[in-house]
């Protein structure tokens, strides 16, 4: 699923969702959690700018 995607779907009304895309939202939010603790590690890396795209998203998925 793109970040895009996840975003639209991830918004306020996510709880209106049918029950796969619940789940295929909460799996992006448990995927992005262990890369969180080494952040600072990743602005380095040149797609940095993305994961931080995708960090900024987590507190809107269930």
């Amino acid at each position: 699923m793109s970040r895009q995607a996840a975003s639209e779907l991830a918004a306020p009304g996510w709880r209106t969702l049918d029950r796969g895309q619940m789940l295929e939202l909460r799996r992006i939010k448990q995927l992005l959690a262990p890369p969180r603790h080494i952040a600072h590690v990743l602005r380095e890396h040149p797609r940095s700018g993305e994961f931080e795209a995708w960090r900024r998203l987590v507190p809107q998925l269930p």
